[in-house]
């Protein structure tokens, strides 16, 4: 649990966040070129972001891959 809120306050973590508001798809090679840090570094942020379900994986594939802001774009479905 603590780690949750380091990841949401210090560091990349909110500048992403904030981002996917505007954007709500992102590739690891996308956020790494946005937040200026490696792709590792992206990858491992991202990872977060995926544990705490706030993004989701959505191609299925082992590269390439798509995370959608899933939480978000769900507000603007019709149920």
């Amino acid at each position: 649990m603590m780690s949750n809120i380091v990841f949401l306050a210090w560091g990349k973590g909110p500048k992403l966040l904030m981002r996917l508001y505007q954007r709500p798809t992102v590739s690891i090679n996308d956020a790494a070129q946005f937040l200026d840090i490696t792709h590792q570094t992206a990858n491992t942020l991202i990872q977060k972001l995926v544990e705490l379900e706030i993004v989701q994986e959505s191609t299925g594939y082992a590269r390439n891959r798509l995370f959608v802001f899933k939480p978000y774009l769900d507000l603007f479905m019709e149920k």
